[in-house]
């Protein structure tokens, strides 16, 4: 996809496929601060949607209909793809459309009327504590074994885990067994 200078855009002019994710793409996400990683989610959706729709000879936004959208979401179906990645999709294009009315780009939003699937709620499992004993006694050093205590026992997500820093860390203002004087939010056990 080529980069576009956008202020020349005629907004009657129909807006190709690609240069509507470009404009997405370089206006739109940086300036809600999106993450490298939800940028790079959204954009492969969108792209996603745009080959399903160059292959069926829609080359502008303009073109683009409630039908067409509804055709993609019955073909993620038909790929078998799980609720969660469908249901983020969906929300890719409603958030894509959206921005292009806004934008004044389109006078309708084809996307509004798309209703994302339901994800199922799936069952929590919980580790016994020998399963949890297990997990610790195979942690080859005290490093290790702090960050699975940290994981398994916080409710971190792994990213977040990854991510943690010393500086995330509120330490006791002293090590007493008192549990009123441990950082916030922690509880060590004894």
């Amino acid at each position: 996809m080529q980069q576009m200078d956008f202020e020349y855009h005629i907004p009657n002019h129909p807006l190709t496929l690609d240069a509507g994710l470009a404009l997405f793409r370089d206006v739109y996400m940086p300036a809600r601060n999106y993450s490298i990683r939800t940028r790079e989610e959204y954009l492969s959706d969108l792209q996603d949607l745009a080959r399903l729709l160059q292959s069926n000879g829609i080359e502008t936004i303009q073109a683009v209909g409630l039908r067409d959208l509804q055709h993609y979401l019955a073909d993620l179906d038909r790929r078998q793809l799980a609720p969660a990645s469908r249901n983020r999709k969906t929300f890719s294009i409603k958030t894509f459309f959206k921005f292009l009315v806004r934008a004044g780009y389109l006078a309708n939003d084809p996307a509004s009327a798309l209703i994302p699937p339901e994800i199922p709620e799936k069952e929590r499992r919980f580790l016994t504590e020998e399963e949890f004993k297990r997990i610790l006694a195979e942690a080859s050093t005290i490093r290790d074994k702090a960050i699975l205590e940290v994981f398994l026992q916080t409710g971190l997500r792994l990213s977040e885990l990854i991510h943690l820093s010393v500086d995330d860390l509120e330490l006791p203002r002293r090590i007493t067994r008192d549990p009123e004087n441990v950082g916030a939010g922690s509880r060590l056990e004894w």
